[in-house]
């Protein structure tokens, strides 16, 4: 993907043409990221629409070297968790217990294709954290301050879901098959 600097100035000028290029561009990569999360096409489209409405109305307040895809998937990644939030279909973690986080998905997961089985096998918010954490590469103070929990709700999160994920019969497969 190239994206050229010039259009993040002229959306900043509010030009709907660049705004449209950057849609037509970009939106595919923020879906996917979406989609990935919440594994639901309509709400993901849903997301999408609401991701480039809140750009389109917020693309003033951004500064001519911003990312736009990053800024972009950091907006979508907020109204993604807020309706994970809203359909209350994630189960809550008990924090109370905590695992060694040393732990790595790496040792578990051999290929995107298996990270992506593994990831349908766990819970929105989980997939939610897992994903900003291992492919984002989102820090647990970033993804805490997104999903409005501790640092130690995503450090327990992720060794919480890993520990569960290497029980997962697919994961005994893979490393003894």
């Amino acid at each position: 993907m190239i994206w050229d600097d010039k259009l993040t100035k002229r959306i900043i000028q509010g030009d709907k043409v660049a705004f449209e290029l950057c849609y037509r561009q970009l939106s595919p990569y923020v879906y996917n990221a979406i989609f990935k999360i919440c594994q639901d096409k309509e709400l993901s489209n849903d997301l999408l629409q609401e991701t480039f409405l809140t750009a389109y109305q917020k693309s003033n307040e951004l500064k001519p070297d911003t990312h736009l895809l990053a800024w972009l998937k950091r907006v979508a990644f907020n109204k993604t968790i807020n309706s994970i939030k809203r359909l209350n279909k994630f189960d809550d973690v008990n924090v109370e217990q905590t695992i060694d986080p040393s732990c790595s998905i790496t040792q578990s997961v051999e290929n995107e294709q298996l990270f992506l089985i593994v990831l349908s096998k766990v819970s929105k918010m989980e997939r939610f954290i897992l994903w900003l954490y291992f492919v984002e590469q989102y820090k647990h103070h970033e993804i805490a301050e997104l999903i409005d929990k501790s640092t130690s709700y995503s450090k327990v999160v992720v060794s919480r879901t890993i520990t569960s994920i290497k029980k997962l019969p697919i994961i005994n497969e893979v490393s003894y098959g």
